[in-house]
């Protein structure tokens, strides 16, 4: 009786042990687990948030359905988790997107055409499209006849308030009397329809997006003539740090001459 008692005790033993290191194993490996997970989540953090600024550009920046979407979009996603920045997209009227521009730290703007008076207000990183002509626009059954850029003082024209179409106007001496301007794009074109306005300044994809988010057949209205080019920027607001724009103009740089994006 004793002996069975004692082997009994001892297989006891060995089978508790046996328990005890399976169990340590696997609380071992579980805490592996764990903390490769919290290292991957440390190397995947955005080293710095940023608030990235939009109109609803079409086809190159805008929302569907909740989903951001569009080509100088694609682009600006690319380079900020190149340079591992996070960002939040926000849609502005076009005024508010300038004044943050110039006045706020650390805003991107996606979207901004490169013009000889914005030039030392902003941090430029690089282009989001190609360039492209900006037209002179009328209703097609309007007796409108242009044939230079000085003709179209005797009209009404309308646009967006700090714009580039806006800063040509100015720059061409065209006067409060014969310049409309107003907060949002989308104004316009329903102003050119109705007969409130003579012209309106557009490059052609511009006009033709605009015409079909209003519901507008882009038939009813024509060319009159080429006003000047112009191409669209990502740049940074004017006070921003030298440190956060060199860095995200080096991942732009990076991505744009290895071929890992092309402009549009």
């Amino acid at each position: 009786m004793p002996c069975h008692y004692q082997t009994k005790t001892k297989t006891l033993f060995w089978s508790n042990t046996r328990l005890a290191q399976s169990a340590f194993a696997s609380f071992f490996l579980a805490a592996i687990i764990a903390f490769s997970h919290v290292t991957e989540a440390k190397q995947t953090q955005p080293a710095q948030v940023i608030d990235v600024l939009s109109s609803n550009w079409k086809p190159f920046v805008y929302s569907e359905n909740g989903v951001h979407k569009g080509f100088a979009y694609d682009i600006t996603k690319k380079v900020l988790d190149d340079a591992n920045i996070g960002f939040n997209l926000y849609f502005f009227p076009w005024s508010r997107i300038y004044a943050l521009g110039v006045n706020q730290k650390n805003y991107l703007i996606v979207g901004l055409a490169r013009t000889k008076q914005r030039e030392p207000l902003f941090h430029w990183i690089g282009p989001v499209a190609k360039p492209e002509a900006v037209y002179f626009y009328k209703l097609k059954e309007a007796a409108i006849t242009i044939n230079e850029v000085k003709d179209a003082n005797r009209y009404i024209i309308s646009t967006e308030k700090s714009t580039h179409y806006h800063n040509f106007l100015e720059e061409q001496e065209f006067t409060f009397d014969n310049i409309l301007l107003v907060t949002r794009t989308e104004q316009i074109i329903k102003m050119l329809l109705n007969g409130r306005i003579d012209l309106i300044l557009s490059t052609e994809q511009n006009f033709n997006s605009e015409t079909e988010r209003a519901g507008i057949d882009p038939a009813l209205f024509e060319k009159v003539l080429h006003a000047y080019s112009i191409q669209e920027y990502m740049a940074f607001s004017g006070p921003t740090s030298p440190e956060l724009y060199e860095k995200v103009q080096h991942s732009y740089h990076k991505l744009k001459n290895s071929g890992q994006f092309i402009l549009r």
